[in-house]
């Protein structure tokens, strides 16, 4: 259950972005989470709020955007959205797709005050 270790990192992150921006509570936390990541956003989400609880971040919101996967094809050279990232060109059949999105792992917002 590598969601544990993730909500353990942001948890970590967060603590030291309190200190940084003299924050007494957070709010919110918007995450990007790519496909690819194979993260289950319930599990992540309950880590978090298993590892935040009698803390300052107790009670703050994980804000998921889920990433899909998207590449773009060597062969015709359009952007296209997979189901999986071995999946060939759904426009052209070329069998060489560069994978350009659905690997995020990233906080992009944090409220707080």
């Amino acid at each position: 259950m590598h969601e544990l270790s993730i909500a353990q990192n942001i948890v970590e992150i967060l603590h030291d972005q309190m200190k940084i921006h003299n924050l007494s509570k957070i709010e919110s936390v918007g995450l990007r989470v790519g496909v690819l990541r194979s993260v289950e956003i319930e599990s992540l989400s309950f880590s978090f709020n298993v590892l935040t609880a009698g803390s300052p971040l107790e009670g703050a919101r994980l804000e998921v955007e889920e990433v899909p996967i998207k590449g773009r094809c060597m062969e015709c050279g359009q952007q296209v959205t997979l189901s999986n990232w071995l999946d060939d060109c759904p426009l052209c059949g070329g069998p060489r797709v560069e994978i350009i999105s659905g690997k995020e792992l990233d906080i992009v917002a944090i409220e707080g005050e």
